[in-house]
C-alpha cells in the first residue's frame, strides 16, 4: 500500500510557532548588542580610572548568561523538530487505515461500522444516530454483546439519509433504570497527520482532525 501525505496549506509540521522564532531573534539580537557594547566599553575606559573589578564581574556573568540561553534556546528548538519529524514518520503509516474513535463520522452513502460500548449491567440499549444538528435520525435496537454495528445509512423506507457528519450515542438502562449515556466509537479512514501546536493529530474523511491519543485501535 503507497503511503502519501496529503499536502495542506498550514504552515509545516517541523517549524515551530511563529512567537517562538521572533523570541530567539530578539534573544540573539540583545546578546550580540551587549557584546558590541561591552567591547566599546573597554576600548574606551578611561586608563586613569578603569571599570570596577566587581561590575567588570558582573557584565561577565551577565554576558556568560545571555550566551547560555541563545545556545539553550537552539538546541531546545533543534530537539523540537527532531521529535516532532519522529513523530509524523511513526504515524505516516496510518493514512490509509481505519481508526476507531468517538468523533463525529462522515456518512457518504457507505455503511458506517461502529463499536459500541455497553456497560455491565445493561438490560437494555439502543443506537441513537444523531445528524451535525444534534437531532435523532435513527435508532437501532443493540444486543448486549458489544459487537460492531454496521450503519447503512437507509431509513425505513428504504431512502438514503443525506450525506454529512453523524455522532452514534449508546442509550442504555438497567431494569428501567437510565444509565449515563456515551458516545459510541465508530471507524473511520484516515487522511492526514500533522502537527498543530505541538500535538500530533490524524484527519479523517470529513475533515475531523484527533489526537493520536484518542485513536482507539486500527485496522486495514
Amino acid at each position: 500500500m503507497e503511503v502519501t501525505t496529503t499536502p495542506t496549506t498550514d504552515r509545516p509540521a517541523s517549524s515551530p510557532p511563529i512567537e517562538e522564532n521572533n523570541a530567539a531573534n530578539e534573544l540573539a539580537s540583545d546578546f550580540n548588542t551587549f557584546l558590541k557594547l561591552l567591547s566599546t566599553q573597554l576600548k574606551n575606559q578611561d586608563p586613569l580610572n578603569p571599570l570596577d573589578s566587581n561590575d567588570f564581574a558582573v557584565q561577565l556573568a551577565t554576558f556568560s548568561g545571555v550566551e547560555q540561553q541563545v545556545q539553550s534556546n537552539e538546541y531546545l528548538k533543534s530537539l523540537s523538530d527532531s521529535l516532532t519529524g519522529g513523530a509524523l514518520t511513526q504515524i505516516s503509516g496510518w493514512i490509509g487505515r481505519e481508526a476507531l474513535v468517538a468523533a463525529p463520522a462522515q456518512f457518504s452513502g457507505t455503511a458506517l461500522s461502529i463499536r459500541p460500548a455497553i456497560e455491565t449491567g445493561t438490560s437494555a440499549a439502543s443506537l441513537e444516530v444523531r445528524d451535525s444538528q444534534g437531532s435523532v435520525v435513527d435508532a437501532i435496537p443493540l444486543n448486549l454483546d458489544g459487537e460492531d454495528v454496521q450503519w447503512t445509512g437507509i431509513d425505513s423506507n428504504g431512502a438514503p439519509y443525506p450525506h454529512g457528519s453523524y455522532t452514534f450515542h449508546v442509550v442504555a438502562e438497567n431494569n428501567s433504570a437510565a444509565l449515563p449515556e456515551t458516545q459510541a466509537a465508530v471507524f473511520a479512514r484516515v487522511t492526514e497527520a500533522r502537527v498543530e501546536q505541538g500535538t500530533t493529530k490524524v484527519v479523517l474523511s470529513g475533515g475531523v482532525a484527533i489526537p493520536t491519543a484518542e485513536v482507539l485501535s486500527l485496522r486495514e
